[in-house]
C-alpha cells in the first residue's frame, strides 16, 4: 500500500483513530505493530517473514550482548546478528548482481558458466529496515543504547509503518523510546503534521509526477530529444527525485506526528549546498549519518592522511551507490559522488578563496555543486552504463521542437519548491513571523488543497525510493 494510493488515507485514519481510542500502552503498541505488519503485507505477505526472523534474532542477540560485559564475548554475538541481516539483504537484493557478474566474468575468460534464471523478489524497504537493525545492534554492542525490554517494542521500532518502506533510517536512541512509551499528540504535533502532509503530497503529486513525464521523454525517447532537451531532462530528473523522496518523508513525518511520534527530518534544502560534502550532509541525512558513523569513521575517516582519506571516501560512497541499487553503474554513481567530495577537498587546499561562504563566491559554489550533482543523476536514473554513456554523448545546448514545452514544464511545476526552500534558507526569520499570522495557515492550506485538486497527476507512479 503506497502513500499515493487512495487506500492509504483510509488505512491511516482507521489505524490512528483506533490507536488513540485504545486504553493502555500495551494494547496501543500491539495494535500499532499489527497495523504496521498488515501495511507491509499489502505489498506481499511473504515480505513479513524476513523482517520478523531477522528482528527476532536482533532482539535476542542484543539482550545476550548486554548481559556480557566482556567485549570479546560480545563480538561473536554481534557477528551473528550482522550476518543474519546482511545475509537476508545479500540474497534478496544482490544475488542477481552476483550471478550476472560471475556469468559476465566467465564469458570474458571463455568459460561460459551459466546459472539457472534467478527469480528473487526484493522485499520493499528491506535496505531501510536492515540499516535500522544494524545500527541498533552495533549501538548495543558499543554500549551507546540499552537493549529493548520487549520483543514487541523492538519489532515496532523496526516495522513502524510510516518509515518502514522508505525511511528515514531511524536510530534506536531516538525512535525506540517513543514507541516503547507512546504518548498522545499535542497541539504542536497537529500544527506541524498538517502542513507536512499537504506539502509532501504537493511535492509528489504535483511536482514530481509532472516532472517524471519530462524525465521519461528524455531518457525513454532519446532519439526525439535535442541536446538541450537532454540537458533539461537531467535537471528534471534531479528535481523529480528530490521532490519524490522528500515528499514521501514529509508525509511519513506528518502521519507519525499525528500519533505523537516524531521522525527525523531527512532533507535540509540540499539544492543550496555550497560543496559536495555539504550536499550529502543535507540530502538523505539519515543515510549519510549512518554511513559516516558505521562505515566512514570505522575505516579511519580523514585521520590517516590524504591517500587513506580518499580510499575511505571512495569506499563509503561506493557502498552508498550499492545500497541504492544492485547494479554496477550505481556503484560508479556512488564513486562519482565521492570523487566530487575529493575534488572539493583538494580545490579548497589550493584556493583559499573557496572558504568564503557569502557573496558571489558562495553563489558560484552553489551553482557548481548543483550542476555537478545533477549531472550524476544521469548515472542514477539510467538503466545501465550504455544508456548513461549514450545520454551523456547527446547532451548539448541546441534546442529542438520540444524544448520550450520541456523548459516550461520544469519551471512551472518546480518553482514553488525552490521558492520555499530559498525562503527557509535565506529568510528563516521572515518565514516564522509570516507563519505566526492568523491568516497564514488557512491561506497556505487552501492554496495547497487547490493546487492538489487542479494539478495532481491522474496516474501517480510509485515513489522512487520504494525500489531500494
Amino acid at each position: 500500500m503506497s502513500f499515493n494510493a487512495w487506500t492509504f488515507p483510509v488505512f491511516f485514519v482507521v489505524v490512528c483513530a483506533a490507536y488513540h481510542a485504545l486504553p493502555g500502552d500495551r494494547l496501543r503498541k500491539a495494535w500499532l505493530l499489527a497495523a504496521s505488519l498488515a501495511f507491509y503485507a499489502t505489498w506481499d505477505w511473504r515480505f513479513v517473514a524476513p523482517l520478523l526472523i531477522s528482528g527476532t534474532i536482533d532482539f535476542y542477540v542484543s539482550r545476550a550482548m548486554a548481559a556480557r560485559p566482556d567485549p570479546a564475548r560480545r563480538k561473536p554475538l554481534l557477528w551473528i546478528s550482522v550476518a543474519a541481516n546482511l545475509g537476508f539483504l545479500a540474497y534478496f537484493k544482490y544475488a542477481g548482481l552476483f550471478v550476472e557478474s560471475v556469468e559476465a566474468a566467465s564469458g570474458a575468460l571463455g568459460l561460459g558458466i551459466r546459472f539457472a534464471p534467478l527469480r528473487v523478489l526484493l522485499p520493499v524497504g528491506m535496505s531501510f529496515y536492515t540499516f535500522h537493525a544494524l545500527s541498533y545492534v552495533i549501538d548495543v554492542y558499543r554500549g551507546h543504547v540499552e537493549p529493548a525490554d520487549s520483543l514487541t517494542d523492538f519489532l515496532l521500532f523496526l516495522a513502524y509503518f510510516p518509515q518502514l518502506v522508505s525511511g528515514p533510517i531511524a536510530r534506536a536512541k531516538s525512535l525506540l523510546p517513543q514507541v516503547a512509551a507512546p504518548r498522545r499528540p499535542t497541539a504542536d504535533d497537529v500544527d506541524a503534521a498538517v502542513p507536512l502532509i499537504l506539502w509532501g503530497y504537493f511535492k509528489k503529486l504535483v511536482v514530481a509526477d509532472h516532472l517524471v513525464r519530462v524525465v521519461s521523454f528524455a531518457f525513454g525517447r532519446r532519439g526525439e530529444a535535442s541536446g538541450l532537451d537532454l540537458t533539461l531532462g537531467a535537471l528534471a530528473a534531479f528535481i523529480q527525485i528530490y521532490c519524490d523522496f522528500s515528499g514521501f518523508i514529509d508525509i511519513a513525518r506528518g502521519c507519525s506526528r499525528l500519533m505523537g511520534i516524531e521522525l527525523q527530518r531527512n532533507f535540509e534544502r540540499p539544492f543550496f549546498s555550497q560543496t559536495p560534502i555539504e550536499f550529502w550532509r543535507r540530502w538523505n541525512t539519515s543515510l549519510s549519518a549512518w554511513l559516516k558513523d558505521y562505515v566512514y569513521i570505522p575505516l579511519g575517516g580523514d585521520r590517516e592522511g590524504r591517500v587513506r582519506t580518499a580510499v575511505n571516501v571512495t569506499a563509503t560512497m561506493a557502498l552508498s551507490g550499492l545500497w541504492h541499487g544492485a547494479h554496477w553503474h550505481m556503484v560508479v554513481w556512488g564513486m562519482y559522488e565521492g570523487s566530487l567530495q575529493l575534488i572539493w577537498r583538494r580545490a579548497r587546499e589550493r584556493l583559499p578563496i573557496l572558504e568564503r561562504t557569502h557573496g558571489v563566491v558562495a553563489a558560484l559554489k552553489r551553482l557548481i555543486t548543483f550542476a555537478a550533482c545533477a549531472f550524476g543523476t544521469i548515472l542514477f536514473r539510467a538503466a545501465n552504463f550504455g544508456e548513461a554513456a549514450a545520454y551523456v554523448a547527446g547532451l548539448g545546448v541546441k534546442a529542438g521542437p520540444h524544448t520550450a514545452f520541456v523548459a516550461a514544464t520544469i519551471a512551472f511545476f518546480s518553482w514553488p519548491v525552490f521558492a520555499w526552500d530559498a525562503l527557509e534558507e535565506f529568510a528563516g526569520g521572515f518565514v516564522e513571523k509570516a507563519a505566526a499570522h492568523p491568516a497564514a495557515r488557512p491561506l497556505a492550506y487552501g492554496a495547497l488543497l487547490v493546487a492538489l485538486a487542479i494539478f495532481s497527476a491522474r496516474k501517480s507512479p510509485p515513489f522512487v525510493y520504494y525500489q531500494f
